[in-house]
């Protein structure tokens, strides 16, 4: 890992494990590699989704990276997986475990905010 670490750092990418198989002989890794953009961001793909389609699910673009109070916990939003029909919306909770929602959630938990 401290090898990956200072890759990450000598070429501005983050590594994401997303899983792996083995057998006796061999071993597959699954590694995402991300660009890290001049503000620290993870140009992850989900990311990228959210930038590209977050008007076409009914959300504003503005929300990603933003918090927002859901059943009394803290959210920030963080990407979209496109694939996902129910619950395309990936969200951070504040103590860093991460979810996905649904689009109505993620909708009506900002609207509530601006309107407090």
């Amino acid at each position: 890992m401290a090898n990956l670490k200072s890759l990450e750092a000598q070429f501005g990418v983050k590594f994401n494990y997303k899983g792996g198989s083995y057998t006796n002989s061999n071993v597959v890794f699954r590694v995402e590699a991300a660009l890290v953009g001049a503000g620290g961001e993870v140009k992850s793909i989900e990311r990228e989704a959210y930038k590209r389609s977050a008007e076409v699910y009914g959300l504003k673009k503005e929300w990603l990276d933003k918090p927002f109070s859901f059943s009394g916990n803290t959210y920030t939003v963080y990407g979209l997986k496109t694939r996902c029909c129910k619950s395309p919306v990936l969200v951070v909770r504040s103590d860093g475990r991460r979810f996905k929602m649904t689009v109505p959630m993620v909708a009506d938990a900002f609207k509530l905010q601006t309107v407090v």
